[in-house]
């Protein structure tokens, strides 16, 4: 499994997605896993609220870096 890093403007991560085997990916902050992208299926799931997002990868909609 590989990680991508998300970074704010300052260069502060605030993000990571981790790949895993067969194209799935998840999103995660320091408060835990928030999101999965099924590669399988072709849909992001919010898993805070157990719902269906959007056809497609959206991970990184999930989330909002830092406004400074």
């Amino acid at each position: 499994m590989t990680s991508q890093i998300l970074r704010d403007a300052a260069g502060h991560p605030y993000a990571f997605i981790d790949h895993h085997p067969g194209g799935d990916q998840s999103i995660r902050t320091v408060d835990g896993v928030i999101g999965r992208y099924y590669a399988g299926m072709n849909y992001t799931m919010d898993l805070r609220r157990g719902t269906v997002i959007a056809k497609g990868n959206a991970l990184q909609s999930l989330v909002a870096p830092k406004i400074y």
